[in-house]
């Protein structure tokens, strides 16, 4: 079975320091806010129903095409605790993504900041925190995040999160340890082929630490880092297909007959779960042939069948190729015993496929054949 890669951010607190938060100068506000002012006389009426007329949130952007490349920038709110006792820390941040969807460009030369209840309509990024023990978003007095949209299509996207950490901790040096603790940001089901992630402004997308005060800790460092990890892929295609194929039924209307996207979305979920088949079925002779003769089946046993088998059809003795001494001693005809392997291939007549890399080969050429022939079908019967 093919793994995803994807893509992985990491931020390191070294218990802990950190660069001067950078905040906008008042005058700089205002300057911002009375060039928007100027440029709102000329905004055109932008109607939401319209930009999101025909817009399907479960499709990424740039779909079939280059990934979607999200950037991402942080404010550390507040680090709340460190506990050597549990290995966690509790950290508060203000987490913002920044991504382009073509799909959403409209005229002007002004953002907009939407209601964070929209993002429900919009396709957002499947970030999570992969080190989280807990996490929740911030509710009060509404849910703490914003959008906000740009006429070239790009989307800010931010949340007010508090998350319990994990830090693996090496307290040998006790009470004079240091310690770096790891945030880690990651999609939870795209691979790098549909979206990657980087920081916006390298280090310095992080700030806030400036302003963090601990009681037994002092913050001295940290790295914000970009990398990459590799995951098997089988339950979780099946997963994305299930839910794909749920949310396309969900926006078409009820009727009795078979749609054409009905058919090909359930061949395409046939296909998918064959492959996990296959890759429990590789899996399973390797870990077969991996395990020790013994412990399938007692030696008694195995020789009972082998007796068997050569009164039903005795084997031939094996030429000689000078790696073994002579067959035959004081008259009689000694026969090799064959090994456990080639006793199994050919019982009971029939050969069974002793190179599970053959299943592989075999399956990489099957299902692409296949699916090329169905598709070939499909088109001329639904297209012509």
């Amino acid at each position: 079975m093919s793994g995803q890669r994807a893509t992985v951010l990491l931020l390191v607190f070294a218990i802990f320091g950190g660069i001067p938060n950078s905040v906008r100068a008042q005058g700089d506000e205002e300057a911002a806010n009375g060039r928007e002012e100027e440029s709102a006389a000329t905004q055109p009426d932008v109607k939401l129903t319209a930009l999101f007329r025909g817009y399907d949130p479960l499709i990424r952007p740039n779909f079939h095409g280059k990934p979607v490349a999200v950037q991402m920038s942080m404010t550390i709110a507040s680090i709340d605790q460190v506990s050597e006792v549990d290995m966690d820390y509790t950290v508060t941040v203000l987490m913002r993504q920044y991504w382009n969807d073509p799909r959403l460009k409209f005229p002007g030369n002004r953002s907009m900041s939407l209601d964070p209840r929209l993002a429900k309509k919009l396709w957002v990024p499947d970030t999570f925190l992969e080190n989280s023990k807990s996490s929740y978003l911030h509710t009060v007095t509404v849910d703490n995040a914003l959008i906000r949209l740009f006429p070239d299509g790009s989307i800010l996207y931010g949340m007010r999160i508090t998350a319990k950490m994990e830090c693996e901790m090496d307290l040998r040096k006790y009470p004079m340890d240091e310690q770096s603790c790891p945030f880690i940001l990651e999609s939870y089901g795209y691979t790098t082929e549909d979206m990657t992630y980087e920081w916006r402004d390298g280090e310095k997308s992080i700030s806030g630490l400036k302003d963090i005060r601990l009681s037994q800790f002092t913050i001295y460092d940290y790295k914000a880092l970009q990398g990459y990890g590799d995951y098997e892929t089988g339950v979780t295609t099946v997963l994305t297909m299930t839910t794909l194929v749920s949310g396309t039924r969900a926006q078409l209307p009820k009727i009795s007959y078979i749609k054409a996207i009905d058919v090909y979305l359930v061949v395409c979920f046939v296909f998918v779960f064959a492959a996990l088949l296959e890759y429990a079925a590789v899996n399973y002779q390797s870990r077969y042939y991996k395990t020790p003769r013994k412990s399938r089946k007692s030696k008694k046993t195995e020789i009972e069948e082998f007796q068997l088998e050569e009164k039903k059809a005795p084997l031939a003795v094996p030429e000689n190729d000078g790696s073994s001494a002579p067959a035959a001693r004081n008259g009689t005809t000694r026969r090799r015993f064959p090994s456990p392997k080639v006793l199994t291939s050919f019982r009971g007549g029939r050969k069974i496929i002793e190179d599970v890399n053959d299943i592989d080969k075999f399956s990489r050429v099957l299902f692409p054949c296949t699916f090329a022939v169905f598709n070939a079908i499909y088109w001329i019967t639904y297209a012509v």
